[in-house]
């Protein structure tokens, strides 16, 4: 049961003690006595002053015993049991936690405390709270691989899925203490049973990139600051060359932006052409705390649609979209890689090749002529399509898993988004779809042929082909976190920058104003305030680490106290029993 001090500042007391020694050493109580001669005493004076030892006495020990009794008491000592405590350490890893405050990094902040938690904890498993929670660590009761495990986290992710993360650790150690670091504010951390967070967020500031996009010849960006202070801040834009990434690229915009306090500002600059990758970076001062939103990318390319057979509503739609060139063949060609999206109507196979697809199935005979009912308007390929009363021919199956003449393959799996009154799938996508990865087959299926609706007569469809291509031209941009194929080398994507994989250029960008907005302890404006508010921070993450752990503390701070007042009775005793023989 080893013992802790729960303010071991006052430790420093016990210096007095041998301020005491010396203080009875000088002024030690001479007794005069009578003699015949003096020169006998004289030489055996200076005998004893080069013979001088110290004796301790009882009233000396009395004082020593009381001095040393308080200064302990005043360090509140305490009897510690303990028991091997099993832990949950959870590390955000989301891009905030690369920032730097005045007082470091706030991912080695986080390491730290948990190192410091891992020298009293039994068994111990690390949660890695990124854009999904991933075990970083399984359970172990080895310190040293624990710690290792800890010094090998990276942050950056674009976002934290801390709710996940708790769920996946209750699941690891489900009686375990749940440690949450983070710069999270304390209401987006789940609470619960057995559940601490360590905020380790104090003040840093940030101006950063929270949007980038390209979009009808013009380029779009938002800037957003987390100073209480208004900031001017220069915003550059160049145009990449996809040969060579790393170069600067050609400048196109060169403009001085002023981003209100705690606030965003939103600019727009024209573009000759979309077509391209463009780099966006901040020319930032030097106290900003975050680097990974300095800089963003943005891209399109013309996109290459295969068309079979020809179909001028498609085409007369398709070719609207901006940067798209189709062409029309009455037969598939040997190969299909030149072709970015392949539209098939009628005769479609069980069987797709790797590719991108749009598919509708061939004209019925005898068509049953429905109404869409339900459409999932939150969808991204449906958002801003009104299809309220939309009338489509369907097939009379509710069964998507594909009919003879049906352009839904059987081999794939599919999420309808929108259904007639009946219940039939009109309009459904892959489940691949959602994710950012490279699927071999993505696709998007109609169950009406173009010609056997009115849907091409109103505004939704040319919004929806709109929203499909640009689905699928979107798919060159990676969110930071995003796991990378083992065959890339690349592992994580933690930075922003151009990835190529298999032979496709992807940006990658932070562009989240929740990151790029800090949490901060409490603004500082002064140097003394900074130095205050970074003592008050050790000092809030020492009491939570104390209150973290579930020790059985016997305080002993008060048993001290009363053998130091006895002490003093006594010593006051001795004292005044010294004097009473003196005198006598």
């Amino acid at each position: 049961m080893p013992i802790g001090f729960a303010a071991p500042a006052f430790l420093w007391t016990l210096l007095a003690v041998p301020v005491v020694i010396a203080l009875h050493f000088i002024r030690k109580q001479r007794k005069q006595k009578r003699v015949s001669a003096s020169f006998l005493w004289q030489d055996a004076k200076r005998i004893a002053q080069r013979r001088r030892r110290f004796s301790l006495s009882w009233l000396l020990a009395a004082q020593l015993a009381f001095v040393t009794l308080a200064g302990l008491a005043l360090a509140q000592p305490y009897w510690r049991n303990d028991a091997a405590v099993a832990r949950v350490f959870i590390i955000d890893a989301s891009a905030s936690m690369v920032a730097r405050d005045s007082d470091g990094v706030r991912l080695e902040k986080a390491i730290d405390q948990a190192q410091t938690l891992l020298r009293r904890s039994g068994q111990v498993a690390i949660i890695r709270a990124g854009r999904d929670a991933s075990v970083w660590q399984a359970p172990t009761n080895n310190s040293n691989e624990a710690r290792d495990a800890l010094a090998d986290i990276q942050a950056g992710d674009a976002s934290s899925d801390l709710l996940r993360a708790t769920d996946l650790a209750r699941s690891l150690l489900p009686e375990a203490e749940l440690h949450i670091f983070s710069d999270s504010s304390s209401d987006s951390v789940p609470v619960g049973a057995n559940v601490t967070q360590h905020n380790v967020a104090l003040d840093g500031q940030n101006l950063g990139i929270s949007a980038f996009d390209l979009r009808y010849e013009q380029v779009f960006v938002s800037v957003v600051s987390s100073h209480p202070r208004p900031q001017e801040v220069v915003l550059e834009i160049y145009q990449v060359n996809p040969d060579n990434p790393e170069a600067s690229g050609q400048m196109l915009v060169s403009s001085s932006l002023l981003v209100p306090a705690r606030g965003q500002t939103n600019v727009a600059f024209p573009l000759t052409s979309e077509q391209g990758l463009y780099r966006a970076r901040l020319q930032v001062p030097t106290w900003d705390a975050l680097s990974l939103d300095d800089e963003a990318y943005a891209g399109s390319r013309n996109l290459t649609i295969l068309l079979r057979p020809r179909s001028q509503i498609l085409e007369r739609a398709l070719r609207a979209i901006p940067n798209v060139s189709v062409r029309t063949v009455q037969r598939l060609p040997g190969s299909l890689e030149p072709y970015d999206i392949i539209t098939l109507i009628g005769d479609v196979p069980e069987t797709l090749s790797p590719g991108r697809y749009l598919l509708f199935p061939d004209a019925q005979s005898e068509p049953n002529y429905e109404t869409i009912a339900d459409w999932d308007g939150s969808d991204p390929l449906l958002r801003f399509a009104d299809l309220s009363g939309v009338v489509v021919a369907t097939s009379g199956s509710s069964n998507s898993s594909g009919s003879s003449g049906s352009a839904f393959v059987p081999s794939l799996e599919w999420q309808p988004i929108a259904e007639s009154q009946s219940l039939v799938p009109v309009i459904a996508k892959t489940s691949n779809l959602e994710e950012s990865t490279d699927a071999a087959v993505e696709a998007v299926a109609f169950s009406f042929h173009p010609t056997q609706n009115d849907m091409v007569r109103r505004v939704a469809f040319p919004i929806v082909m709109t929203n499909i291509i640009e689905r699928y031209r979107s798919e060159s941009r990676l969110p930071l976190g995003t796991i990378l194929p083992a065959s890339s080398g690349a592992g994580r994507v933690l930075e922003p920058g151009l990835y190529t994989l298999d032979g496709r250029l992807y940006s990658a960008s932070l562009l989240d104003a929740n990151e790029s907005r800090l949490d901060v302890a409490q603004t500082v404006t002064t140097t003394d305030n900074q130095a205050n508010n970074q003592a008050d921070t050790e000092t809030n993450t020492s009491d939570v680490t104390n209150t973290a752990t579930s020790e059985q503390r016997l305080e002993v701070a008060s048993i001290l106290v009363l053998i130091a007042l006895l002490l003093l009775m006594g010593e006051w005793w001795l004292w005044s029993r010294g004097r009473t023989t003196a005198s006598a």
